[in-house]
């Protein structure tokens, strides 16, 4: 292979950091050029060649990619994913303020950016969720006899109830 004498590694501008703030990620393209002279005038081109030109004459090729630091971050608000749809047909979420990958006091965020905390369930019908869910019937205990001898009458309160949750839905749900 012949090595040129004018062969020489280029490399354009470095990108601007992946992140501003925190660590990163910057490029840059870097490639081999050779000045090839022109036969019919005097003016000579530079042409793109194998990286092996340049290795030969310059050593490795320059880094194409780097890592770069921003400024430190601010603290910022971190959420969970939704909870299910409740009965009511909402969902929550729990908010955690973060700073440099650890929970921080909530004051450091910016209470103007805080996240909903709740939200209405996309195409929800609390009468289906209802349907969905299992209930029981629970009671007290009778109560006494209302009369001591012949026919008397004896009560309990009776009532409907979630199996999970132990409420007692709504009427008319």
């Amino acid at each position: 292979m012949k090595i040129f004498k004018f062969s020489r590694w280029v490399a354009t501008d470095w990108s601007r950091c992946s992140n501003s703030c925190g660590d990163g990620v910057r490029a840059r393209n870097v490639y081999c050029e050779r000045e090839s002279p022109n036969l019919f005038d005097s003016v000579s081109e530079n042409i793109i060649v194998p990286d092996a030109e340049c290795i030969n004459v310059e050593g490795p090729k320059p880094l194409s990619r780097d890592l770069c630091s921003g400024t430190k971050c601010p603290a910022a608000w971190h959420v969970s994913h939704w909870s299910e749809c409740d009965a009511d047909c909402f969902q929550t979420r729990e908010l955690t303020c973060m700073k440099e990958g650890r929970p921080v006091t909530l004051t450091l965020c910016d209470e103007h950016l805080t996240p909903s905390l709740l939200q209405k369930c996309p195409d929800c019908d609390p009468k289906v969720l209802v349907q969905k869910r299992e209930f029981k019937w629970q009671s007290d205990p009778w109560s006494e006899c209302s009369a001591d001898c012949g026919e008397g009458v004896r009560t309990r309160d009776v009532w409907c109830e979630d199996v999970e949750s132990g409420d007692v839905p709504k009427q008319g749900v």
